[in-house]
C-alpha cells in the first residue's frame, strides 16, 4: 500500500467483525443480521444501504423503522455521523450519482406503496409485531437495473416473525440468510468495564443477559407481559404421567394485581411445527381468579395441559 492509499485522518475507518462483513457482502436477496449489544448492527445496515446506493446509480432505497422518534433520534443521527452526509427535513438523502435514500416510519408506509424501490432496510425489526411491513416493502422491489434486495437488523425476540423467516428449520429458505453475533465477536471493540458490566447480568438479570449479551433466541421481550418461549419448550418435554403425549399447552405468566398482566399463551404441535392457537391477557386479578381463568382457557383450548411461568 502506497502512502496515497492509506486512509486520511478525516476519513472514518470501520473495522468490521466477520458477521458484519458477511452480512454487508451477502448477495442474497433478504439477509438478516441479528445480534446482541454492541455488535455493530446499525453500522452494518448503513454500510449495506450505501453499497446498494453507490453500486447502482439512480437507485431508490428506504431505511425503515417503526417509531418516528427512534428514526429521528437514533437511525438518522447514526447515518449522518457514519457517512458525513446530510438528511433533508423531508427525510431524504441524495447521492452524487443520482441515488436517493429515504427515511420513513410505520405511519408513512402508505406513502411507500407508490414507489418502485431498488432496496430497503429495516432497523430494529423486532419492534414490529408481524411480518406485514416487511412484505409490503418486499412487494415494492421493482426498480430496474438494481439489486432489488431487502435486509433487516434486529435483536432476538423469541420465536417471533424474524425467527420464523430466518431461523426456523421448518421455513428455511436460502434467499433468507441469517448472520448472528454476540459479545464474543466484539470483545476487542467494547470498553472492558462495559463488557464486564454486561457479563455480571448473567446472575442479576438472566433473561436480559441471554437476549442482549448472548443473543439467545430462547428469551423474548423483557417486559412482564410476555411468556418466554424457552419456558413453553421446557414444559413440552415434561413427563406428567398422563399415559398419552401432550399435543398442546397453555402457558401462564402469572401477575397478581399491580400494573402487570397475566398472560395465557396456547400452542400446539411439536417444537419444529408449533403453531399458536390462542392468546389472552388479564389485569388486576387475584390468585383464585387466575386459577378460574386458567380453567376457562383449558376448556376453550381442549386437550391441553396448563403450566405456570
Amino acid at each position: 500500500m502506497s502512502p496515497d492509499d492509506k486512509p486520511k485522518k478525516e476519513k472514518k475507518v470501520f473495522h468490521l467483525t466477520i458477521p458484519q462483513a458477511k452480512f454487508i457482502l451477502s448477495e442474497k436477496r433478504f439477509p438478516a443480521f441479528v445480534g446482541g449489544w454492541g455488535t455493530g448492527k446499525s453500522t452494518a445496515l448503513i454500510a449495506k444501504a450505501m453499497m446498494q446506493s453507490e453500486k447502482f446509480p439512480g437507485n431508490l432505497g428506504v431505511i425503515f423503522r417503526k417509531e418516528f422518534s427512534d428514526l429521528r433520534d437514533s437511525t438518522m443521527k447514526d447515518f449522518e455521523s457514519y457517512t458525513g452526509l446530510k438528511i433533508s427535513s423531508e427525510g431524504s438523502c441524495k447521492l452524487a450519482n443520482g441515488s436517493e435514500i429515504l427515511f420513513r416510519h410505520m405511519e408513512q408506509m402508505n406513502n411507500i406503496q407508490n414507489m418502485n424501490l431498488g432496496w430497503f432496510g429495516i432497523e430494529q425489526a423486532e419492534e414490529f409485531d408481524s411480518d406485514e411491513s416487511f412484505f409490503k416493502l418486499h412487494g415494492r422491489l421493482r426498480r430496474a437495473d438494481t439489486g432489488r434486495c431487502g435486509f433487516i437488523i434486529a435483536n432476538t425476540n423469541g420465536e417471533n416473525w424474524i425467527y420464523k423467516l430466518w431461523k426456523s428449520p421448518a421455513t428455511k429458505d436460502d434467499s433468507y440468510p441469517l448472520f448472528e453475533s454476540n459479545y464474543l465477536d466484539v470483545g476487542g471493540y467494547i470498553p472492558s468495564d462495559t463488557l464486564q458490566s454486561w457479563l455480571k447480568l448473567k446472575d442479576s438479570k438472566p433473561t436480559l443477559y441471554a437476549r442482549f449479551v448472548l443473543n439467545s433466541w430462547d428469551s423474548g421481550d423483557t417486559t412482564s407481559t410476555v411468556i418466554q418461549p424457552g419456558w413453553v419448550s421446557a414444559a413440552k418435554k415434561r413427563s406428567l404421567g398422563l399415559g398419552y403425549p401432550i399435543r398442546s399447552i397453555v402457558a401462564v405468566d402469572v401477575a397478581r394485581y399491580g400494573d402487570d398482566k397475566t398472560v395465557f399463551y396456547a400452542v400446539e404441535g411439536c417444537p419444529k411445527y408449533r403453531r399458536v392457537i390462542g392468546r389472552a391477557s388479564y389485569e388486576k386479578k387475584s390468585t383464585m381468579e387466575t386459577v378460574g381463568l386458567a380453567t376457562v382457557c383449558k376448556e376453550t383450548w381442549r386437550d391441553t395441559v396448563v403450566c405456570g411461568g
